[in-house]
């Protein structure tokens, strides 16, 4: 039963990184379609992981790139950061970046 599970398992994991819209037969008779993964927006930013903890990425008004970690380990906390980054950016809030000393 195990050995099964675990062909499962990785069916299933090969199955995610298939292009959306294919078919994969799983070896049971049934087949199963592969969804296609959501795409982001230009100029929306984007999110990713390092470790167990979700970054965001987004271009301020001035146009430089910024990076910023979620300090979580959820995607929908990093997601709801990004939201709030962007409104901020549009409202013209954001803080300035580092400031460096000239010597």
């Amino acid at each position: 039963m195990t050995c099964r599970v675990a062909w499962l398992g990785e069916l299933i994991r090969s199955a995610t990184r298939r292009k959306g819209g294919e078919k994969v037969n799983t070896g049971t008779g049934t087949v199963v379609e592969v969804a296609k993964s959501k795409k982001r927006e230009r100029g929306t930013g984007r999110i990713w992981q390092i470790g167990r903890v979700w970054w965001v990425q987004f271009y301020d008004a001035t146009g430089r790139q910024r990076r910023e970690s979620s300090h979580s380990k959820t995607y929908k906390v990093a997601e709801k950061l990004l939201q709030r980054r962007l409104g901020e950016k549009e409202a013209g809030l954001l803080p300035p970046t580092r400031l460096q000393l000239v010597r």
